[in-house]
């Protein structure tokens, strides 16, 4: 399981994005960069109840998700490229200092 910041501990997944796309525009990631973690999480979305609590996500959702992408038989790159977004967005949710 995740050791999430405190505040993001009872919020929904999707809560945790808006947040996190807030904090991408305050450090002045550039529009296509926001675009890549929407899209990124969009994809994640797909396969997960993105209204569940940030607390559910634990290693074997992220292993299920990384088989649920091979299964769709894309490139190893892509997955690579989808798994990338989806670091930087957890990242975010256990950061002690957001």
């Amino acid at each position: 399981m995740l050791k999430l910041n405190k505040k993001n501990q009872n919020k929904a997944v999707e809560e945790v994005l808006e947040d996190f796309i807030k904090y991408c525009r305050v450090k002045n990631l550039s529009s296509r960069t926001i675009k890549y973690y929407k899209e990124t999480y969009g994809i994640f979305a797909d396969f997960y109840d993105c209204s569940r609590n940030m607390s559910e996500i634990d290693k074997s959702v992220v292993e299920d998700y990384i088989l649920h992408l091979k299964d769709r038989e894309i490139s190893n790159t892509t997955v690579n490229t989808y798994l990338r977004g989806l670091r930087a967005f957890l990242y975010y949710a256990i950061m002690p200092w957001n």
